[in-house]
């Protein structure tokens, strides 16, 4: 073994340029592999290419080319057939010279030439195999006799093969296509899933054998890993994950776009639609093998913060491709790319309260977001933390909706309405969303105009609010606000996370910027009103919010402009008085409201005198035929403060004089 590994040593040092301390870190004394907390530093080289003088890369080349031509490469590929196999009989669990093995044949599959020579002999395959668990030997049913070393080792032993599987297959069609072919995108997603498999399996046999403490003194669910350990392997398998569609340098910290967009147009274009067609595909299935771990409870928390990882660095990514090629818009379409995000596997996986703090150490590149902070109790990392993952991916959504290329924006619009349905109870990030819809409303008008009136989107943003109305009223005749209404107007308890107070500032933020958008959108189209008038929920809707006294003045002023569309057709004749008949059920419904001021009464009766201002004569027998006098007068039977009271009664006077003057079919 010793011998072996000495000669494969010598062949790496040979295509190598740095001392062989800085390049193989792994390793003491070239044979025992070193078992400390650093197993998972990087492994890449120690040395930027970049600062390497043009003569050592010339002769780096000419170096890598004689191995190849010596054959070594398919050496190293049996070789690593050979202990794959051996590890699987448990007849070799010995990683040094796995791992020497590895990193030597990394210094071999630089260019085209040498990837497709690597796929010619089965290298892909070998390297997809290796991203399984290497042996039965460190199944769960035998952790108790590995070290926790040992685990991190197989951890990192992953990690490599994953990079190196990315390097061989970076920018090359033909060998991301052999990634693409029947079940082997199955596969890859299974094999990169086993750790959280492992996790859950070591999670039901705690729990069957009742056995916590006696298995690890470590804290937290996974007692092989530490959690620091466990948040540095999810960053690195992110970040290789995303290397297939970008360079590692740009997934993990590039923020300047035009070195961005000089990087990307170096990559064959139709290789990075592939790598993203091929990259959604896999996360698909990866959540899916995730999900499964949850089948019987709760994700256990280790779970959850590699789900997190993967998904926030692979938005991070797509939206870096969609920068430079829009035209992938398409692509990213076809494959599902907003049902992939806005799923319950991707945008509302942190919905639980058990959900913990998770820390992403790179830069993030969304002004609106800072991730680079670790929050210190779980109500701040709950919100700190959910909220990362879901403003990258509205941030996304909004980017590709809003894109100059993009002249039919109807997918990301529906993609936005339905996740708003689905937060109806999470004011906060409906908040985030009505917002993310008048940014894509300003940008991209005339597409998202289009999109509005193909999805209803106003009456759906609109039914949205009455049922966060509905529950913030509900919320107020509680002791404990533990109610909220979700979409399908069921009542849910609601766990404490925010106070009351805080809740209900949330969701009164979320109902004004919910009216504002309907507002926003009458305003910017030119039919967008009538076509308000024309829709009886959307007018339903307006009446619901009107008894929400914060919202009022707003809905108020929308009702007005409605009422001052002038009638063109028998349509707007019988939209109108049907207008009339809601305005009028206000009066009997703020009658019987004890809660509700005579203030209130007074402004619907000033609001329609100035309605019938618009039009006299017309506005006149509109509300004569709906009963009118009934509605007005009843409101004398009422019991009225003696501040009040007057004022009322005078303003029913002048409204009912209103109501009769000039038109003698009201009097009879």
């Amino acid at each position: 073994l010793k011998i072996l590994i000495c000669i494969i040593t010598i062949i790496s040092n040979f295509m190598k340029l740095e001392p062989t301390a800085t390049r193989d870190p792994y390793f003491v004394d070239t044979t025992k592999y070193v078992r400390s907390s650093s197993y998972l530093a990087t492994v890449s080289p120690s040395i930027p290419e970049n600062t390497i003088p043009d003569a050592l890369q010339h002769w780096q080349q000419k170096a890598i080319i004689l191995v190849l031509e010596a054959g070594c490469v398919n050496r190293l590929v049996e070789l690593l057939r050979v202990i794959q196999r051996l590890n699987l009989k448990e007849q070799w669990t010995d990683l040094s010279l796995h791992f020497t093995t590895l990193c030597t044949l990394r210094s071999t599959i630089s260019g085209t030439h040498a990837q497709n020579h690597f796929r010619s002999i089965g290298g892909l395959e070998i390297l997809l195999d290796g991203l399984g668990l290497p042996s039965n030997k460190f199944s769960v049913s035998k952790h108790s006799s590995i070290s926790r070393d040992e685990r991190g080792e197989i951890l990192l032993l992953q990690l490599l093969y994953l990079e190196i599987l990315s390097e061989a297959v970076f920018g090359n069609v033909n060998n991301l296509e052999f990634l693409c072919e029947n079940g082997l995108v199955h596969k890859f997603a299974n094999s990169i899933s086993w750790p959280a498999f492992m996790i859950q399996e070591s999670h039901r046999q705690k729990d069957t054998t009742k056995t916590l403490l006696a298995l690890n003194s470590i804290s937290g669910p996974v007692h092989f890993l530490k959690i620091t350990e466990w948040n540095d392997y999810s960053l690195k398998l992110s970040i290789a994950l995303c290397s297939f569609i970008l360079p590692s340098n740009v997934v993990k910290c590039c923020s300047d776009e035009t070195a961005i967009n000089q990087i990307s147009a170096s990559i064959p274009s139709a290789y990075q639609e592939q790598s993203v067609r091929w990259m959604i595909r896999v996360l698909l299935t990866v959540f899916l093998c995730i999900k499964a771990c949850a089948c019987e409870s709760e994700l256990p928390s280790h779970i959850k913060i590699l789900a997190k990882t993967i998904q926030i660095y692979t938005i991070r990514t797509f939206r870096r491709v969609l920068v430079s090629a829009p035209a992938l818009l398409t692509a990213f379409r076809e494959e599902g790319v907003w049902d992939l995000i806005f799923s319950e596997d991707c945008f509302y996986v942190g919905s639980s309260v058990e959900d913990i703090q998770f820390h992403i150490g790179t830069e993030n590149q969304n002004d609106n977001v800072r991730n680079n902070r670790t929050a210190t109790d779980s109500q701040s990392s709950y919100r700190t933390d959910v909220n990362i993952l879901q403003v990258e991916a509205i941030s996304f959504l909004e980017f590709a909706a809003t894109l100059n290329e993009n002249t039919y924006n109807l997918p990301e619009c529906s993609a936005l309405v339905d996740a708003l349905e689905h937060c109806v109870s999470d004011a906060v990030v409906a908040s985030i969303l009505l917002k993310c819809f008048r940014v894509i409303l300003q940008l991209a008008t005339e597409q998202t105009l289009d999109s509005f009136i193909s999805l209803d989107a106003i009456t759906r943003v609109l039914k949205v609010a009455c049922l966060q109305a509905q529950g913030l009223r509900n919320s107020r005749n509680l002791p404990r606000p533990e109610i909220t209404i979700d979409r399908d107007g069921s009542r849910t308890e609601n766990i404490e996370m925010t106070s009351p107070e805080d809740r209900t500032d949330h969701t009164l933020t979320c109902l004004k910027l919910g009216v504002n958008l309907l507002k926003d959108y009458v305003t910017i189209s030119s039919d967008g009103r009538i076509l308000v008038l024309h829709n009886a929920e959307c007018i339903e809707c307006l009446f619901n919010l009107f008894e929400e006294e914060s919202l009022r003045k707003l809905v108020l002023e929308q009702v007005l402009a409605l009422f001052r569309l002038p009638p063109s057709s028998a349509r707007d004749h019988a939209a109108k008085l049907h207008l009339c008949s809601k305005y009028l059920e206000n009066f009997t419904q703020a009658n019987e409201n004890e809660k509700v001021n005579s203030e209130l009464l007074i402004d619907l009766l000033v609001s329609m005198r100035e309605i019938i201002m618009m039009d006299r004569m017309y506005y006149q027998n509109l509300f004569r035929n709906e009963g009118c006098f009934l509605h007005i007068i009843s409101l004398l039977n009422g019991t009225f403060n003696e501040a009040t009271g007057e004022r009322l009664v005078l303003n029913v006077l002048e409204t009912l004089t209103l109501l009769l003057e000039g038109n003698n079919a009201s009097k009879v």
